[in-house]
């Protein structure tokens, strides 16, 4: 299963190391700090799946992989019931 951005219901705008999303059907926004920058960054330039995104955030910021997994998991949870990213 690979995630990718929800490119027609979602706009992007990157202030420093952070970022708000807007989703365009409900109008609502998000803040995303550095690390979610770095993976909605990582999505705008491919699909990935699960584990390529915990191998390039590990890779990144040098921390475990284990370590983080489950707040990867947690945040692509949150974008996707948030409809502004999707699962293929």
């Amino acid at each position: 299963m690979r995630f990718s951005i929800n490119r027609d219901h979602v706009i992007f705008e990157m202030m420093g190391d952070e970022s708000t999303l807007v989703n365009v059907e409900t109008t609502y926004y998000y803040g995303l700090n550095a690390t979610g920058t770095f993976i909605w960054n990582f999505l705008a330039e491919r699909d990935a799946t699960l584990d390529e995104i915990v191998d390039a955030v590990s890779a990144e910021y040098k921390v475990d992989a284990a370590a983080i997994r489950s707040d990867i998991e947690q945040l692509l949870q949150n974008l996707k019931q948030e409809n502004l990213i999707v699962e293929r």
